[in-house]
């Protein structure tokens, strides 16, 4: 669905602008809801739906391809699901990004207001109307990206502070295909 691929590059978006700010020194596997994008070291993308059946959004499917996100590389994200009513601006997300157990950013994010300046990038703009949406969006990483294993929490809220929706993205740059020994000590 288009908000939630949008929600989904967003974060790969604001991943990339800590990288570039300096913040940091820092597949074709479907995600459904109540578990993990990757399995048995398929990739190194986790995606889970932290999100409960009353939230405003609920996911169908996300799909992120390559299997394996590496820095400097293009993405693709496909997503697709329903929202029960319009999304409009005052909606914000409350948005935790983590390598490893430190704590890179703690932010308070207008959605509209993060759309509105993405817009050359990501077409969807407020409000968003309820229904059943779908979209695909690219999303470029930067190449400065370390070896690491980032965590990306989201917990969006409507503009009348109802649940929107919640994610918990992972991505372990440290992981290669070839690299089974660490594909198989992450999976336990």
């Amino acid at each position: 669905m288009k908000f939630l691929a949008c929600t989904v590059s967003l974060i790969f978006i604001l991943f990339s602008n800590i990288v570039l700010a300096g913040l940091v020194s820092w597949s074709s596997q479907s995600y459904k809801p109540s578990y993990y994008l990757n399995r048995a070291g398929k990739s190194n993308v986790w995606i889970k739906d932290c999100s409960s059946s009353n939230y405003v959004l609920h996911i169908d499917n996300i799909k992120i391809t390559p299997d394996f996100v590496t820095p400097g590389a293009e993405l693709t994200i496909e997503a697709s699901g329903t929202l029960d009513e319009t999304v409009l601006p005052g909606a914000t997300a409350n948005v935790i990004v983590k390598l490893g157990v430190v704590t890179l950013l703690k932010k308070k994010f207008d959605i509209c207001d993060e759309l509105q300046k993405k817009e050359d990038e990501i077409a969807l703009q407020c409000p968003i109307n309820q229904g059943y949406l779908a979209l695909i969006q690219k999303v470029s990483l930067p190449k400065e990206i370390p070896k690491g294993k980032f965590r990306v929490l989201v917990n969006a809220y409507t503009a009348d502070e109802n649940d929107l929706a919640c994610l918990d993205v992972t991505v372990d740059f440290r992981a290669h295909p070839s690299n089974r020994f660490l594909q198989l000590a992450e999976s336990d």
